[in-house]
């Protein structure tokens, strides 16, 4: 018996290592249909649609889309589509200045004929390393202007702050020949956008002379300018300046201080039929108000063109009811207070309720969007159903300030009744007590119904 056992324990042990061995051979061999998976998963791959990769390559850095142009042929056939090279960005820095100059000349060289929009912007510029992005910048616009096939329709020059942290005027005019050279050789720009260069006024007419002296003079459609000059220049004092925003003939839309604007400047916008004009109130511009006849001038020559103003709390410090006057075709008005301007905020709230119902009685029929942004203020709940009662036109209302429940309710009653006509309603109430949030939540649902019934548009109500 004892060698029956062990007999049958000897061939149960041979049987398991019979089996664990082909188990081992199946894993190492895979089967037939695992093959043919294989083989049809890696053809699949590269037979993607090209909608397909185009998709991935976008999401994709440079190095990255580089790395998957070696996997196969048509991967690196969509490689070099022109879609995947029409943006470009630079900023320019202390660190990475060589790097970037250097990645940006060899992609001008390869892809600089597919390229469409170029962003060109500085980071941490101070007087230890200006002199050095300085030079990576004038290498980059002297690649650009003497590359022939360049079709560049949209360029940015981000945050430059180039009369603060420029300090030497020989970096700084070395820069601006290459800048200006360059934007002369633009021959199919539509869109420029120079926001918070902060130029001193002979550079910043420097430049616009060069926009206009080319082919840009004729195809730039969009300018954005806002805080081109230095806080401290009254741009619309400079015939120069004049002299070149004059010799643009194709602008659409145009964002400017509100003092880079004069009755001559006026009168050309006018005379080319700008689309729209987004003032920015900042400073103090009593001496250089824009007259009530200028505007109904230029209201009289264009019909169709519409003025957007946006005024902060810094232009509090003058009287704002004298700059809104009669005559202004304003179809948007935004009033935005930073918390840090104390002196200027207080001006603010003095001013806000008569304010209020000069807006409400000088464009009731023409102002169709209104924003209010406030962090603390006194309570004008009167002066605001004013002015939602008397402007007809009104059909999208931004409030960011503190209100009582009462005033939402006497909105909701407008809106009901049809007094009001919003299509879009942004409600961000703050200061309220835990009743207050009861009280609010059954008239929020209330006046979304009344704007969604009359299929208005949406609307949102969003209490803090």
């Amino acid at each position: 018996m004892a060698k029956v056992n062990a007999n049958a324990c000897r061939k149960r042990r041979s049987r398991k290592k019979k089996s664990k061995k082909e188990e081992s051979k199946q894993k190492e061999e895979p089967s037939d249909d695992e093959e043919e998976n294989e083989e049809m998963d890696e053809s699949q791959w590269s037979a993607l649609p090209d909608i397909a990769l185009l998709s991935i390559y976008e999401y994709l850095c440079d190095a990255d889309r580089a790395r998957m142009a070696l996997v196969c042929t048509n991967w690196s056939r969509i490689f070099s589509c022109p879609v995947l090279w029409r943006w470009r960005k630079y900023i320019l820095g202390a660190t990475n200045g060589n790097r970037i100059g250097e990645k940006a000349c060899g992609f001008i060289k390869r892809f600089g004929h597919h390229m469409r929009s170029l962003n060109i912007g500085f980071i941490s510029t101070n007087f230890r390393n200006f002199n050095h992005i300085a030079t990576q910048s004038e290498l980059i616009f002297k690649n650009l202007t003497y590359f022939n096939k360049l079709r560049l329709e949209r360029f940015t020059l981000s945050v430059a702050n180039m009369g603060q942290q420029w300090h030497n005027p020989r970096s700084r005019h070395q820069m601006l020949d290459a800048l200006c050279r360059f934007l002369r050789r633009l021959h199919h720009l539509d869109v420029i956008n120079l926001v918070a260069a902060r130029m001193i006024i002979s550079d910043g007419c420097r430049v616009l002379q060069s926009l206009s002296r080319g082919k840009a003079s004729q195809t730039l459609s969009s300018l954005f300018i806002e805080d081109m000059f230095q806080r401290n220049i009254i741009p619309s004092a400079s015939r120069r300046f004049a002299n070149a925003m004059c010799k643009f003939q194709n602008i659409q839309l145009a964002y400017m201080n509100y003092n880079m604007i004069n009755d001559r400047i006026l009168e050309h916008l006018a005379c080319i039929h700008i689309r729209k004009l987004t003032l920015t109130l900042d400073t103090i511009v009593a001496r250089r108000v824009i007259l009530s006849d200028h505007w109904k001038h230029f209201r009289a020559i264009s019909s169709q063109s519409e003025v957007a103003l946006q005024i902060y709390a810094a232009g509090f410090r003058q009287i704002v009811s004298d700059v809104l006057v009669r005559g202004i075709p304003l179809v948007q008005l935004e009033i935005v207070s930073w918390p840090g301007l104390s002196d200027a905020r207080a001006m603010m709230d003095a001013q806000m309720p008569l304010l209020l119902r000069h807006i409400a009685s000088t464009f009731s029929l023409t102002l169709e969007f209104f924003r209010l942004s406030m962090d603390a203020h006194l309570p004008f709940d009167a002066e605001l159903c004013y002015l939602l009662t008397k402007c007809k036109s009104l059909r999208a209302l931004n409030l960011y300030c503190s209100l009582s429940v009462s005033t939402i309710k006497e909105m909701c009653v407008l809106q009901e009744t049809g007094k009001m006509k919003l299509k879009s309603l942004k409600l961000a109430v703050h200061g309220l007590s835990p009743f207050d949030m009861e009280q609010l939540n059954s008239t929020r649902e209330r006046l979304v119904n009344a704007i969604t019934d009359k299929k208005s548009g949406n609307a949102s109500a969003t209490p803090s």
